[in-house]
């Protein structure tokens, strides 16, 4: 069988997503609906049932413009330190930090369960623990102090500003600034994460009218955050980790040795099954087809998909 392509620029065809005509460049929109199929399973992991289930109360559209944002704006060179940080969001969002406790799992021979917080020394050290932990709530205050500063001062510099303390005040006591762990509500520690709560934004937008300066805002917020919990408190834990490593014997050699393929698989295989029982995902709001109603709104209606995720 011999194909002649030489006819095929003479082809046309009509293409449809669900029934809908697509008016739009074709590669694009393949591209944004593969964008949306991702998300939509990326949302229904176990580690992230809490966002699954907070769906409606999430600004997508800027969590990710904060996730793609960088102050560093030199696109012709490499910066290792801005390489550091997109790789300590991505492990954050996906709470994936190598802390203790995920270190006891990965590499159970060299990490025992008599590890526990490096600085308390009382509580096991989970990603969430982290924040929480007694001798680092200093610090993260000093960070919220410093995000609600820039909030305040940032609005008031706006030229049409006139006196809206009142909503200024309504942005500042946001539960989102509340250094605590809540799994009804998107705090503090979630925006450590990287999720912005719509509350926030809403907020932002009453003030300054503007699509662009309320995406400015949140970017430089969520960019002071993260920059100040890498430096302040995740980097100087490394280093007390890398002590406490020093004096157990445990060298560089033996954390990159291979892990036994075997071994490996039944671990993951174990911790699936405990995640399958502790996180039911058929409470939440999503199916695995859910992409699929927000293309079909941002078909019919416009703007972008992410609009539509809830």
């Amino acid at each position: 069988m011999k194909f002649d392509f030489t006819k095929t620029k003479t082809l046309k065809a009509t293409l449809y997503f669900n029934n809908i005509l697509i008016e739009q460049p074709i590669r694009s929109f393949i591209k944004s609906i593969n964008q949306a199929e991702v998300f939509n399973r990326w949302l229904l992991l176990h580690r992230l049932v809490k966002y699954a289930k907070l769906i409606k109360d999430i600004d997508w559209d800027r969590t990710w413009k904060c996730f793609a944002f960088s102050s560093y704006n030199k696109q012709s060179e490499t910066s290792f330190s801005e390489s550091k940080i997109k790789a300590f969001k991505i492990k954050i969002m996906n709470n994936n930090l190598p802390v203790l406790e995920n270190l006891k799992i990965r590499r159970p021979d060299l990490y025992g369960n008599g590890w526990t917080c490096i600085s308390c020394r009382q509580e096991n050290e989970t990603q969430q623990h982290l924040w929480l932990c007694n001798n680092n709530q200093q610090m993260v205050k000093e960070i919220i102090e410093k995000c609600k500063k820039y909030i305040s001062e940032k609005i008031k510099s706006l030229k049409h500003y006139n006196n809206k303390d009142h909503n200024i005040n309504k942005i500042l006591s946001d539960i989102c600034w509340d250094p605590y762990y809540d799994e009804q509500k998107i705090t503090f520690l979630d925006l450590i994460n990287g999720i912005i709560p719509k509350s926030l934004t809403n907020n932002i937008y009453k003030i300054t009218c503007c699509n662009e300066s309320t995406t400015n805002i949140t970017n430089i917020i969520m960019e002071t955050i993260i920059i100040n919990i890498y430096k302040d408190i995740w980097k100087p834990r490394c280093e007390l980790v890398i002590q406490e490593e020093i004096k157990e014997n445990i060298t560089k050699r033996m954390k990159l040795k291979k892990e036994n393929k075997k071994k490996k698989k039944e671990k993951i295989k174990k911790k699936r099954k405990d995640l399958d029982q502790s996180n039911p995902i058929n409470e939440t709001y999503l199916s695995i087809s859910s992409w699929i109603s927000w293309v079909d709104s941002w078909i019919k209606i416009g703007n972008q998909w992410e609009i539509y995720v809830s």
